[in-house]
């Protein structure tokens, strides 16, 4: 079997998602759109995982690789190859099958909660997992849901925090697999997320997240583990 993993930032490798993959005699493609390299024909693989970007999924005219994107995921999931989007990833999915995408209220920054819903209970990947979950976000765009998926997880602010779409489509919109090193790497990425990270919580309150984050990463990852192989 063989992979295809689409990333798009360079501090959002495929990472934790990889490892399973692979220990699971899975060989796994990358392939970096964010520094040019052209997207493969997603025939050739078994299934497909689309990490985070930068960007935003409305950005086609700057971005020409993402209507390109856009049209292979809705192919391959029509085709019904497993598919599973992180972040921008779900987005793509979610934009792929109709949905509206826009900006959130405000940012979900750090380590929060999302709330698994009641079809959540019941579905193959998410029965079994607490009410709610410890998550990473760092995200400010959104998506409405699309005609005919299924909402797994919501946070306060953000409604769709994961989605099926048919059997075998997932997306989640926080991330899971981010190691201490991507999240520095984030902030040096996007500044801009530091600032409304310290006004909202305080001077300092990043030196605090870091240093936190590094006890969490081993949780975190545990449960990328179990989602992802669920999946």
């Amino acid at each position: 079997m063989r992979a295809l993993a689409l990333e798009h930032l360079l501090a959002d490798p495929i990472g934790v998602f990889g490892e399973v993959l692979v220990e699971r005699g899975i060989d796994v493609d990358r392939v970096m759109l964010y520094d040019g390299e052209q997207l493969p024909d997603w025939r050739r693989y078994d299934l497909i995982v689309a990490m985070g970007a930068g960007v935003s999924v409305w950005q086609e005219d700057e971005f020409p690789w993402i209507a390109a994107e856009k049209r292979a995921v809705r192919e391959a999931v029509l085709a019904g190859v497993p598919y599973f989007g992180v972040c921008f990833g779900v987005q793509l999915l979610a934009d792929a099958f109709g949905a509206e995408s826009f900006r959130g209220p405000e940012p979900e920054i750090g380590v929060n909660q999302v709330f698994l819903t009641a079809a959540a209970r019941h579905d193959p990947v998410f029965r079994g997992f607490p009410a709610d979950l410890e998550v990473c976000e760092w995200h400010s765009n959104h998506f409405s849901l699309p005609r005919g998926a299924v909402r797994l997880a919501r946070s306060p602010r953000y409604e769709n925090q994961a989605i099926r779409y048919g059997r075998v489509a997932y997306g989640i919109q926080s991330h899971l697999e981010p190691s201490l090193d991507d999240i520095r790497a984030w902030l040096e990425e996007f500044p801009d997320s530091a600032v409304t990270f310290e006004q909202r919580h305080g001077q300092g309150s990043v030196g605090r997240l870091l240093e936190d984050y590094a006890d969490f990463v081993p949780f975190l990852q545990e449960t990328a583990r179990q989602v992802f192989g669920r999946w």
